[in-house]
């Protein structure tokens, strides 16, 4: 099974689910099992808050253990047994593709195969047969305007407009340095963006 995961500061996306990037640890169950992830006798709750802003997001285990969440809300989605194999697909900025490229295809694989966890109670058991990364672009949309129309791509794209406003909230004025190596994105392209998401 392919599963294509968008790592983002302010969400993981799939095809069919998003949930925000926060993450919380607990030593013991917490007082319900939604959206908590048990690994290596370790309780998670997925979906609270945000990441920081990280250069390398590969740097603690949060984005390892959100991509199991993402990996078991997508198996539950699409009605799949909890026991399979799946190739994952993501993405990385253009600038920094061929420095991340291989630590992060490590990152998602570090794991023995196959991976086995708990996401809301249920046990799953995956073998992550490969990750397959590409590099990111909004230019891409440019080229591609019949994407923009699928509403599937058209969430996905609010979600990171979200992302990005979310992100421009948090950069003191005070402070001229970037807070990531990702170039800016320009003001027209912000509002071309905008537009596209507010027709019907």
């Amino acid at each position: 099974m392919n599963i294509g995961i968008d790592h983002g500061y302010y969400a993981i996306k799939t095809k069919h689910c998003s949930f925000p990037a926060g993450i919380t640890a607990y030593t013991h169950e917490p007082y319900t099992l939604q959206n908590t992830l048990e690994y290596e006798g370790q309780y998670y709750v997925c979906g609270t808050g945000r990441q920081p802003i990280l250069r390398d997001k590969a740097v603690n285990g949060n984005y390892y253990l959100l991509t199991l969440a993402a990996i078991a809300k997508e198996i539950k989605y699409r009605g799949e047994k909890p026991e399979c194999s799946v190739v994952i697909g993501a993405g990385l900025p253009l600038t920094t593709y061929g420095r991340e490229k291989k630590p992060f295809r490590n990152y998602l694989l570090r794991s023995s195969q196959p991976v086995c966890f708990k996401f809301e109670g249920e046990a799953y058991k995956v073998t992550i047969r490969d990750v397959l990364l590409f590099p990111q672009g909004y230019s891409a949309i440019v080229n591609h305007p019949e994407f923009v129309r699928e509403e599937t791509f058209r969430r996905v794209l609010r979600e990171e407009l979200r992302g990005i406003q979310l992100q421009a909230e948090h950069v003191p004025e005070q402070k001229p340095e970037r807070a990531s190596s990702e170039p800016p994105i320009p003001q027209e392209m912000m509002g071309f963006l905008t537009g596209l998401m507010g027709e019907g």
